[in-house]
Formats: structure tokens, C-alpha cells, sequence
């Protein structure tokens, strides 16, 4: 036959600045069961919850173990120093996604232009019949070598440049043909000169894919190399994003806790049941840990 332990109704004052250490340890004890929570503010402000949901966020880009529940006794609640530590994490995280992101779409541009490009590979063609194209349109001129990572940078996720020859002099511009005007206003501030190509010249083709696959494989290079930085990143960082999982999981609950009790500008009501026998114990190690301030 199951028995229930003798429990006591106890009520607690807590000051502001003593709420969160007395919440950890409640939680923690986990024999407290609290009776006068409130409805919580939906608009009450939980940034332990925000930066929670951006370290889960990194845990998953970063393809990084998560933590298990029980696992929460052994973490206490974020400190100021650890949030300082933890934005500057989260920073160097994103700062890697954005590059990861940027280093996608730029091989996935190179990609089609080469696949586009490359199908016309076995047919020696005019280059005038380049027009027929769905994706791309075409263009050769003359530039001053010097502009050359000018026109790329200020052409960037929009057109492909290729150099066809070794000083950068003569380049070819590949770009989506919804795109071309924009990029045809570039080239122009960039002193690109177009070239008259005869329309029955087939000596580019060859010339454009070899440059299309070389920047093709200088992307997947780059993506390769951030591949590697996310995976180094994810091993260096574990034990960090691990304890910090925890800290705001801790600091979350906390937060979410304190927004549905009632109190004022100064102090917190907390009531709840507590196993009679571990009363004067529990209220004994608030005390402690509040100096006394616990009433």
C-alpha cells in the first residue's frame, strides 16, 4: 500500500536579487511544489529563452551533440561573464553560416552556368548562337587589368567573370539574362569595352568552359574548406556549447518562472508544499543562501 509523506504549505518572500538563486535551487531540490503561479506574460521579455534558441540553433548547424533533461543538475545558471562569452560565440557561428551561405550560392551560380555552358561543349557553334540560351548571356571585352577584382566584387552573385587571358586584359561575363542590365551598368563604370566577335567565331567555347570549371572548382574548394572549419569548430567548441546548452536552458526556466509569480518592483511571493520532514533543512539552506534575506 503506497504511503504520502506529511507535506507543509510554506510561503516565501524573496528579494528581486535573490529570486534566481533561490528559483535554481528549488528546481533542483525538487521537492517543492509551487501553488501560487500566475498566468505568465506573454509579453514578458525571456532573453535567456532567445539566447537559448540561438545556441540550438548553433548546436545544429554545427551538427554537435545535444543535452539530455536529466543532465540539467549539473549546470547552474548563466553568469554575467559566461553571456559575454556566449554572444561571442554565437558571433563567430554566424559569422561562419553567413560565409557558408555566401559560398553556396556562389558555387550553385557557377554550377548552372558551367552545366548550361558545358552541353554546348561537343557542338563547335558561332558564338552568336551563345543568344539562344535560356539561362545565360554572354559578353567579351577589353578591361584595365586593375579592374578586374572590381568588376568581380561589384558584379558578385549576379554574373561569372572569366579571365581569357593571362594579364586579365579580356575577360568573358556570363550572367542571367533577367540580370544583365544591372551588371551591363557595372561594366560600364568599370570601363569594360565589349569586343565585335565575328558570328562565325568558334574559338571561344573552349576557352569559356575551361574558365567556367576552374571557378567551379576553386568554389567547391571553398566550400570544402568551410566544411572543414564548421567540423573543427564543432570539436573544439563542444564542451563549451554543451555547458552553455545547459546554463540558459537553466536561465530559460528560471526567467519563464519568475514572469508567472506575483510580485513587485522589489520583492517575489513564492508558495508552495514542501515534504514536512525536509522543511527545516531546504528553508535552513535559503537562508544561507541569501544571507538571511529569505522570509
Amino acid at each position: 500500500m503506497a504511503k504520502t509523506a506529511k507535506m507543509r504549505l510554506v510561503e516565501l518572500m524573496v528579494l528581486k536579487e535573490d529570486i534566481d538563486g533561490v528559483i535554481e535551487c528549488l528546481g533542483k531540490k525538487g521537492n517543492f511544489q509551487f501553488q501560487n503561479q500566475i498566468e505568465s506574460n506573454a509579453g514578458a521579455v525571456n532573453e535567456d529563452e532567445e539566447v537559448l534558441s540561438k545556441l540550438k540553433s548553433a548546436r545544429s548547424f554545427l551538427n554537435a551533440r545535444d543535452i539530455n533533461t536529466s543532465d540539467l543538475q549539473n549546470f547552474t545558471r548563466p553568469t554575467e561573464y559566461d553571456r559575454v562569452l556566449c554572444q561571442k560565440f554565437l558571433s563567430v557561428v554566424e559569422n561562419l553560416r553567413s560565409r557558408e551561405m555566401e559560398a553556396a550560392s556562389e558555387l550553385k551560380k557557377v554550377e548552372d552556368a558551367y552545366k548550361e555552358a558545358k552541353s554546348f561543349a561537343n557542338l563547335k557553334i558561332a558564338y552568336s548562337q551563345f543568344e539562344q540560351m535560356t539561362f545565360l548571356t554572354m559578353k567579351i571585352g577589353q578591361i584595365d587589368p586593375q579592374n578586374y577584382d572590381r568588376i568581380v566584387e561589384e558584379t558578385g552573385g549576379r554574373a561569372v567573370v572569366v579571365p581569357l587571358g593571362e594579364d586579365r586584359s579580356r575577360i568573358l561575363v556570363a550572367t542571367s539574362k533577367k540580370g544583365r542590365f544591372s551588371v551591363d551598368s557595372k561594366l560600364k563604370e568599370a570601363g569594360f569595352v565589349n569586343m565585335e566577335i565575328p558570328h562565325d567565331f568558334k574559338g571561344v567555347p573552349d576557352d569559356v568552359l575551361a574558365g567556367l570549371e576552374k571557378q567551379k572548382n576553386e568554389c567547391e574548394k571553398k566550400v570544402q574548406l568551410l566544411e572543414e572549419e564548421k567540423k573543427n569548430m564543432s570539436k573544439t567548441h563542444k564542451d563549451f556549447l554543451v555547458k552553455f546548452l545547459g546554463a540558459f536552458s537553466i536561465g530559460a526556466q528560471i526567467c519563464s518562472l519568475k514572469n508567472s509569480l506575483e510580485s513587485t518592483d522589489l520583492v517575489y511571493r513564492l508558495t508552495g508544499w514542501i515534504p514536512e520532514a525536509d522543511c527545516h533543512s531546504l528553508m535552513k539552506e535559503l537562508d544561507a543562501l541569501s544571507q538571511g534575506r529569505v522570509a
